[in-house]
This record gives structure tokens, sequence and C-alpha cells, in this order.
């Protein structure tokens, strides 16, 4: 885990969460499931867009992809988001990383079938990150997760019924294995919810390190 203090380096819908009395986490991010995982651990929360086109750098390490995706989200929610008191700022990204190759989100559903081409029948790597601005101490905490997951071999009936659900959008690798891309998912070696697109055990450590009142 990393921190970057803002003083001196290059940093980069409302929804009321849970109900009880802590601090407060403001969601850099519009994804269903990440909101779902912070009501699963009764967190109080609200929603603040980013408005970051993420972008892949040729060359760049996947690692360095994912980390630095979720430190300019959060940036740029900071831009856009006034930050009451005991609240603190959270983005996270998930990339789908095969042969060294980088997977983002399919833009268009050809590029979704070409994606689960790829990873039918094999074992590819899950890296999400998570990035926290935390300002009462003016400072951004970064850290990641890596997980890898096997698929099973799809046909090209299987590929199209997936395709036809249209859970490929918006979902790194194209598919959700929360969903039902689960029928595709053979195993699981790390955590699924950092498949899933939120490490929670990073996110904790970060939280206790700035002192979040849970």
């Amino acid at each position: 885990m990393s921190r970057i203090n803002k003083r001196g380096a290059s940093h980069g819908t409302s929804d009321p969460g849970a109900a009880g009395g802590g601090d407060c986490i403001v969601l850099a991010s519009a994804s269903p499931r990440r909101a779902a995982l912070l009501r699963m651990l009764d967190l109080r929360f609200r929603v603040a867009p980013h408005g970051l086109t993420e972008t892949l750098r040729p060359g760049e390490p996947p690692i360095e992809t994912a980390r630095r995706l979720a430190a300019e989200k959060a940036a740029a929610a900071q831009t856009m988001t006034e930050l009451e008191p005991r609240e603190v700022l959270l983005a996270a990204d998930t990339i789908v990383v095969l042969d060294g190759r980088v997977f983002g989100k399919p833009a268009s559903r050809a590029e979704a079938r070409l994606t689960l081409e790829s990873l039918s029948g094999r074992e590819h790597q899950v890296i999400s990150a998570v990035a926290l601005y935390a300002p009462e101490t003016d400072s951004m905490h970064v850290d990641h997760d890596f997980s890898a997951v096997r698929f099973r071999s799809m046909s090209p009936a299987d590929v199209e019924w997936y395709l036809d659900t249209r859970e490929w959008r918006d979902a790194a690798g194209g598919y959700k294995a929360q969903g039902r891309g689960a029928w595709f998912v053979e195993a699981v070696h790390g955590s699924f919810y950092s498949v899933m697109g939120l490490p929670i055990h990073c996110l904790y450590s970060i939280l206790r390190l700035v002192s979040f009142r849970f």
C-alpha cells in the first residue's frame, strides 16, 4: 500500500447507504456491485461522479495501470465533489490480464466476443486497486489486490448466449462473476470481492490507517 501526500506530490446522485452513525464514504463509482458491497458492510456512503475517461497506456505494467486509474478517478472526483466533515473519498479500478495483455471494459459486442474467446478455457488474472483520499491529512492512499480466475471452455453458443445477457457492458474482461458470468467461472484463487471490483481487505486496512470511524 502506498500513501501519496498531495503537498508536493504529482497526484493526481446521492445514495444514503447504511443508516449507521459512523464516518461516511463518498464512492466515486457508478458501479452497482461496489455500492452493494458497501451496503453489505453496513457502511454509510453516498455516490459522486468522477467523470474520468479511462485510458490504457501502452507498455505500462498492469498493476500500475490499475493503481493509476484508481488514483486518477479519486483525484477527478475530488475536483467535482465537496467533501463534508467525516467523509473520505473512495475510488477503485479493476482490470483483467491474460498473457500480459490488459483487458478493460469492452467498447462493443464484437470486442466483448473476442475477449471472452480469449479467456475461454484459461486462467487469467484480475487486479483490483482502491484509492482513498482522506481530507483530514490531505493524502491519497492506494492499494491493490491480485486474484486468479479460471474459465471453463466456452462454445460459440455459450459466448453468444452470454453476450445476449448484456452483462459484458461496463465490465472488465467482459464478464461479471457475481452475475450470469458465474456459469463459466471454474475457480477463483484469491478474493472473490476483488474479482467483483472491490478488494475489501485492502479497503479495511486503509480505513483503519486513516482512523475511519465505522
